[in-house]
């Protein structure tokens, strides 16, 4: 199951999404929504004729 932001800012006790993100920013050095970006990439499809199949 994949959490929203404000979810997630919920379930830590945060006063507000903002506050969550200022704090999340200030300890890991980026932001929640780049956080996400980096462990949930979207994928790429290449179709059949380049490669024979899908990955």
């Amino acid at each position: 199951m994949e959490y929203s932001i404000e979810d997630v800012a919920y379930m830590m006790g945060a006063s507000s999404i903002s506050n969550f993100s200022k704090q999340f920013k200030k300890w890991s050095g980026i932001t929640p929504s780049e956080y996400r970006k980096q462990i949930n990439p979207k994928r790429t499809v290449r179709s059949v004729a380049q490669s024979g199949h899908f990955e």
